[in-house]
C-alpha cells in the first residue's frame, strides 16, 4: 500500500490515505455506487438546518445596526385668529314655556291644535262641552236674582223698623227681629253672588286659548274626556331659545356674563351659530363621585359646578327644543396675530425666543413675547417676526448656528408630524399631520425619501401605499 497526500479547497488541511494497491476494484466501487432516497433527503435537511443556523448565529452575533435620522419640523409663521376658548355641552330650552289648563270639570267638545302648530296669544286650542254648566248657570242666576229681591225686601223692613222704634211704634225686640232677618239675606245674596260668579268664570273658561305666541310642544288633552288635572298643552316660544349647561370650579372664574358663544349641533353639523353668556348661577350644584380600587377600598370627591344659561342669538330652524348642544365659550381673543405651538417657544433667563432656519438653513434665535394661549398655540410678538419664516417645532433638538442639511428637514406645514424611521425599502414611517420628507435606508435601492400627506411605505424608492409620493435619491 502507499500513501497520497490529499488537499481540501482552502489549501489548509492535509490527509493521508492509504490505498489498497491489492484492491483497486473495492474503492472504485465504493465511490461509484448510487446512494440511496433515504441518504439524499437525509443529507437535503442536514444541509438545510445548518444554512438556518448559521443564519442565526450571524444575527445574534453580528446584529443590523438601525440608524434613525434626525428629523427637523418648521411651520411657516403667519398671522391669523386667535382664540382661547372652553368646550362644554348642554340642552336647548324655550325661555318662555305656558301651560294651558283649564279648572272645568267637562269632557272637551273639539280640539283645535297638535303638536307642532304655531299659535299666536289667544288662539283657541280646544272648547269643552259645558252643557251642565250653563244649566248650573241658569240657576245659579235665578237665584242670585231671588236673593236679590229678598235682600231688598228685608232691607226695606228693618229700615221701617227703625223709625217706628224712634217713635215706640215697635219693641226693640221686632226691630232685632228685622234686622237679624236684614243680615241673614245679605248673607244668602252673598252665597248666590259667589255661586253665580264661579260658574260665569267657568263659562269663559269653556274655551282654552294659547296664553303666548309660540309652538305647541305638547297635548294632554283628548276629545270626550276631562281635561288632565294638571296641563292639558304646552305651549313654547321656539324663537327664544337658550343653552343651560354647567361648568367646572376651575374655569367659572374665566366665564362672563356678555362672552360670546359658538353654537353647534348634530344636527346642523359643522356650522356654528352666534349666543352669549346670559346668566352665571350664583350657587354652585355639588354632586359626589367614588371611586374603588383593587385593595377594595373606596374614596369618594366632590364635583363642584356652576349652572349657565347661554342666549342663542342667531339660530337655524333645525335647532329644536331638547337638543343637545356642543359650545365654545369664547374666553379670549385676538385677530392679526402671529401664534406657533407650545413647542415651539424656548423660555431661557427669563426670555423667551423661537429658533428659526435662515434662507441658509442655520438655526437662528429670534426674541419674542408671549400673549394669549390656547389649548395648542401660544401667540408671539417681536420686531424681529416677519410672515413666512420657518419656525423649528421642536427646538430642543437643535442648537443656535448648526446648519440644517436638506436631508433633515421635514418641510413645512402647520400640522402636527412625526419623524420617519428606517425601512428595508426605503420606506419612511408615517406623518399625522402637515408635510414631511423622510429619509430611510434601502437595501434595494439606496437612500429613499418621500414626501407623504398622510404616510406610507415607500418601496424601493417607489410609490407610497397610502398617500404621496416616494422619490429615490
Amino acid at each position: 500500500m502507499d500513501h497520497r497526500d490529499v488537499q481540501n479547497g482552502s489549501g489548509g488541511i492535509q490527509v493521508k490515505v492509504k490505498l489498497a494497491e491489492n484492491l483497486p476494484g473495492i474503492l472504485t466501487r465504493k465511490f461509484t455506487k448510487k446512494p440511496s432516497k433515504k441518504r439524499v433527503i437525509i443529507a437535503a435537511i442536514l444541509i438545510v438546518v445548518l444554512i438556518g443556523t448559521g443564519v442565526a448565529v450571524k444575527k445574534f452575533v453580528f446584529p443590523t445596526k438601525t440608524v434613525v435620522a434626525t428629523v427637523v419640523e418648521t411651520t411657516n409663521l403667519k398671522k391669523g385668529t386667535l382664540v382661547n376658548s372652553l368646550s362644554s355641552s348642554g340642552t336647548i330650552y324655550s325661555a318662555k314655556v305656558e301651560n294651558v289648563s283649564s279648572s272645568v270639570s267637562c269632557p272637551i267638545e273639539k280640539i283645535y291644535v297638535e303638536v307642532g302648530d304655531k299659535v299666536k296669544k289667544g288662539d283657541l286650542m280646544a272648547s269643552l262641552d259645558m252643557t251642565t254648566v250653563y244649566t248650573s248657570f241658569d240657576k245659579a242666576q235665578a237665584t242670585l236674582n231671588s236673593a236679590k229681591r229678598d235682600l231688598d225686601a228685608k232691607e226695606k223692613d228693618y229700615q221701617i223698623n227703625q223709625l217706628l222704634f224712634k217713635d215706640g211704634g215697635v219693641t226693640e225686640k221686632d226691630l232685632n227681629t228685622s234686622l237679624t232677618a236684614y243680615e241673614n239675606a245679605k248673607e244668602t245674596y252673598r252665597n248666590a253672588e259667589t255661586s253665580y260668579n264661579d260658574l260665569k268664570k267657568q263659562l269663559s273658561e269653556g274655551n282654552l286659548v294659547a296664553p303666548i305666541d309660540g309652538t305647541v310642544t305638547q297635548k294632554d288633552a283628548e276629545v270626550g274626556l276631562k281635561p288632565p288635572e294638571g296641563v292639558a298643552f304646552v305651549v313654547e316660544d321656539t324663537e327664544d331659545l337658550y343653552v343651560t349647561t354647567k361648568v367646572k370650579e376651575f374655569n367659572i372664574g374665566s366665564v362672563k356674563v356678555g362672552q360670546d358663544v359658538l353654537i353647534s349641533t348634530n344636527v346642523t353639523g359643522n356650522k356654528t351659530y352666534k349666543g352669549k353668556v346670559s346668566w352665571i348661577a350664583p350657587k354652585a350644584v355639588t354632586s359626589s363621585s367614588s371611586s374603588s380600587s383593587s385593595s377594595s377600598s373606596s374614596s369618594s370627591s366632590t364635583n363642584v359646578e356652576f349652572e349657565i344659561k347661554v342666549k342663542i342669538e342667531e339660530r337655524d330652524p333645525l335647532m329644536k327644543i331638547g337638543m343637545n348642544a356642543f359650545l365654545q365659550i369664547i374666553l379670549q381673543s385676538k385677530d392679526n396675530v402671529f401664534s406657533v405651538p407650545f413647542d415651539a417657544v424656548v423660555s431661557k433667563n427669563n426670555q423667551n425666543s423661537i429658533y428659526i432656519l435662515d434662507s441658509s438653513n442655520k438655526v437662528v434665535e429670534v426674541p419674542v413675547t408671549t400673549g394669549i394661549e390656547t389649548a395648542t398655540s401660544m401667540e408671539i410678538s417681536g420686531d424681529g417676526l416677519q410672515e413666512g419664516m420657518k419656525v423649528i417645532t421642536k427646538p430642543s433638538k437643535v442648537t443656535v448656528g448648526q446648519v440644517i442639511s436638506q436631508n433633515e428637514l421635514s418641510g413645512t406645514g402647520s400640522g402636527t408630524k412625526a419623524p420617519g424611521g428606517t425601512g428595508s425599502n426605503g420606506s419612511g414611517g408615517s406623518s399625522s399631520g402637515g408635510t414631511r420628507t423622510s429619509g430611510g435606508s434601502g437595501s434595494s435601492g439606496g437612500t429613499g425619501s418621500g414626501t407623504r400627506s398622510s404616510g406610507g411605505t415607500g418601496a424601493s424608492g417607489g410609490s407610497a401605499s397610502s398617500g404621496g409620493n416616494s422619490a429615490a435619491r
